[in-house]
């Protein structure tokens, strides 16, 4: 299955993970690149993004997946930390996590307990070794979200479907905004409403080309949604 028929089959049901993967190759690794196939074609010759991935549930086990489907000859990224509820997995930026891992036995495997201070400390030491790093956040925890502006100050770039950073606390949302500015690393958020439609990716573009956006009240699944 080629990687566009795989995103056009969990487009409905998962479009975070694409625009996850799109943002972080046109956002973080070529940003003059406007579209997923240029920057995979010239992925060959920049450094390549290491990527930790947080959370391994339906969203994190999607885009593990379409991470791994890029053959590593044209891909943009170096898989190196899985980090579920219960286990940590960690490994060395030169071998990675590739196609062809079974990467849930090697979670499973793994004799690490999950210790987002250590995974920390781990990525702030690659970025010491001037790494490009880029922390994805799949879970819906708080705890997780509070982490954002420690992680953004230390150069770590942080790409997250997690809602509870962005739509809660605004002095959180301001550290966060704080943390970006001062160091440079970016932050890119996605989520959906409805029915899986992904809302902010394109109202972003839409105001980034000029284009106005009025207040519009919708109703989805019984609920009233001002957008």
């Amino acid at each position: 299955m080629s990687l566009r028929w795989s995103f056009a089959c969990v487009e409905f049901a998962l479009p975070t993970v694409k625009c996850m993967i799109m943002y972080i190759t046109q956002n973080i690794f070529r940003p003059s690149l406007t579209t997923f196939s240029r920057s995979i074609m010239s992925a060959n010759h920049g450094q390549k993004i290491l990527v930790a991935v947080v959370g391994v549930g339906l969203v994190g086990s999607e885009l593990i997946h379409q991470l791994l489907s890029i053959p590593p000859s044209a891909s943009p990224f170096k898989l190196i930390s899985l980090t579920s509820s219960k286990r940590t997995v960690f490994v060395d930026k030169i071998s990675s996590i590739g196609p062809g891992v079974d990467w849930k036995s090697l979670l499973a495997a793994s004799p690490a307990s999950a210790d987002l201070k250590q995974l920390t400390a781990r990525l702030i030491q690659l970025i010491a070794e001037r790494e490009r790093v880029a922390l994805v956040d799949n879970t819906s925890s708080e705890e997780v979200a509070g982490l954002y502006p420690l992680w953004l100050k230390q150069g770590i770039n942080v790409v997250t479907p997690n809602k509870k950073a962005f739509s809660g606390d605004a002095e959180l949302f301001a550290k966060i905004l704080s943390a970006s500015r001062e160091s440079g690393a970016r932050f890119l958020n996605e989520a959906t409403v409805g029915a899986g439609l992904p809302v902010i990716a394109p109202l972003k573009e839409l105001v980034a080309t000029g284009d106005k956006v009025r207040p519009e009240l919708h109703r989805l699944s019984r609920l009233d949604i001002l957008s």
